[in-house]
């Protein structure tokens, strides 16, 4: 009976772990995948499938705002939709009333003004603002008797540009000397470190809108928050707050990865690389670390000859691998088109079942696959909600894009598709089979035994003992092979990996230890 009821745990554990292969369990972040033309139409659809997500009980999506904020690390700049023109029209306003000797107000609307520049787009216009909304507020505290407050606005613009003077022409000899005193001043405050690297060297350095050189950049700036803005001809454009305090600040960039992501919209999006068409699998770990999630849903749309269609891609993170990966021709422009693509799309990515519409695996255009994610790279597996440096990654990037040949077909990676002899099914039927035999064998041996055991002594009685045990073996043949077939249905199901995937070996006892099984990757 204990043969028995092992048989039967090892049977019913297969199916019951058979089930979550194709479910997706953790986090989700829908992303849009961007090309040179940078459509809006895409962040239409990639809205879409998130709101699909959101309402299906099956997945957890990650906020898009939360995504985007996430995407940005350390010291994220957000969403620039200040109208600088407005700011412009306000500090005039300021301006004149600090004129009119109305400093209270002067003081009200110039501190708006800095406190919105913060959100401002970056340009040179922002900083000449910046600057001049500074100097007039320190104008307007100090001809309303409050020096320490005109000290702080005056040094806000000086401790990046320690040079500037106040001309004797603009400016009257009470201002110019109370800018000189706050010059004084902040060479007595206490500094920290900045040093700023990329990957690669040579992106040009703005801190406060102010050249500083190119990395690797170094510097020594009194404590507070500053706007760090890195320019790379090649990759684009980096801008983050980075606080300076008592520790040396020490911040690394890898330029092109840093710059691709699009952050400015309601939904986060990845800028594919100059030139490519695929997302590198090499920003599958760096992507994983900053958000914290378990997949990233991938989603591209494609023009050929005028005809769009849509590309989705379901990133496994955890295991460096395509999950999922289909396409559909759009329906047509309208939102409703759009709306009803992306609930089958939707439905494909989560459930894993293909429908007239949606065609699993990628894209082929002209003869070549079209795929969001780059064939034939091998990742490793990244652990997720790891907070990783980037800057540590350098080396282990380089390794990262060599490509084996023994990677798996990235068409033949589609959801369900698996060989007849990885599919639990055949070794639980098998099984089942051989624990029939050994039931059957042990019952017809227990039966000859009772009759050897009333003859007498005979060749009856020897020829019932040689069916006996002739049967017994039988039966515990059944019971080792039934025990093999599954444990091997139990390996092959659960090594089987349509991608590449790094060798674990895992050991699962099931509640109260009735199931057992061991998996591991070859």
């Amino acid at each position: 009976m204990k043969a028995i009821w092992l048989i039967f745990t090892m049977l019913v554990s297969t199916y019951a772990m058979a089930e979550p292969e194709d479910e997706i369990k953790g986090q989700i972040c829908v992303m849009a995948l961007w090309d040179e033309n940078e459509s809006l139409r895409l962040i239409e659809m990639v809205e879409q499938i998130h709101e699909k997500f959101k309402h299906n009980p099956r997945v957890e999506i990650l906020p898009a705002a939360k995504a985007i904020k996430l995407l940005g690390g350390s010291g994220y700049v957000g969403k620039q939709a200040v109208d600088l023109e407005r700011l412009w029209g306000i500090y005039q306003q300021g301006y004149i009333q600090s004129y009119n000797f109305e400093y209270q107000q002067a003081i009200e609307s110039l501190e708006k003004v800095i406190a919105e520049l913060e959100n401002a787009p970056d340009s040179p216009a922002r900083w000449d603002l910046y600057e001049l909304a500074n100097i007039y507020l320190g104008i307007s505290y100090f001809r309303s008797q409050n020096k320490q407050a005109a000290l702080k606005a005056f040094q806000r613009v000086l401790r990046t540009r320690w040079s500037m003077n106040l001309s004797k022409k603009d400016y009257p000899p009470p201002i110019r000397k109370v800018w000189r005193e706050a010059k004084d001043a902040l060479t007595g405050f206490p500094k920290g470190s900045l040093s700023i690297e990329t990957d690669p060297v040579g992106a040009q350095v703005d801190i406060d809108g102010l050249g500083m050189g190119q990395t690797p950049v170094s510097i020594q700036l009194p404590y507070g928050r500053y706007f760090v803005k890195i320019a790379d001809p090649v990759s684009g454009t980096i801008s983050r707050w980075i606080k300076v305090d008592r520790s040396t600040v020490q911040v690394r960039y890898k330029t092109h990865f840093e710059a691709a992501m699009a952050l400015h919209l309601e939904y986060p999006a990845v800028k594919l690389p100059k030139g490519k068409v695929d997302l590198p699998s090499q920003w599958w770990p760096w992507l994983g670390s900053r958000l914290g999630v378990n997949y990233i849903v991938l989603v591209k749309e494609q023009m050929v000859s005028g005809s769009s269609s849509w590309s989705v891609s379901l990133v496994d993170l955890e295991r460096s691998r395509v999950f999922r990966e289909g396409w559909l021709e759009a329906a047509g422009p309208e939102s409703k088109h759009m709306i009803a693509d992306a609930a089958d799309l939707a439905d494909f990515l989560i459930t894993g079942r293909s429908t007239q519409r949606v065609t699993p695996g990628s894209k082929v255009v002209g003869g070549d696959t079209q795929s969001a994610i780059q064939p034939g790279l091998k990742s490793r597996p990244v652990k997720i909600g790891s907070k990783s440096d980037l800057g540590k990654d350098l080396k282990a990037d380089r390794r990262l894009e060599v490509s084996s040949s023994r990677d798996a077909d990235p068409s033949s990676q589609t959801a369900g598709k698996r060989p007849f002899l990885r599919k639990w099914w055949p070794y639980a039927l098998t099984g089942g089979v051989m624990l029939a035999v050994g039931i059957g064998g042990g019952t017809i041996s227990k039966d000859f035994q009772s009759q050897a055991d009333d003859s007498p002594v005979g060749p009856d009685k020897t020829s019932l003992q040689q069916r006996a045990d002739t049967w017994g073996v039988i039966s515990v043949v059944g019971y080792g092979l039934a025990a093999a077939s599954v444990l091997t249905g139990i390996i092959l199901y659960h090594t089987y990996e349509p991608a590449t995937a790094q060798p674990k070996a895992a050991l699962w006892l099931g509640d109260n230890a009735l199931g057992l099984t061991f998996c591991g990757r070859f």
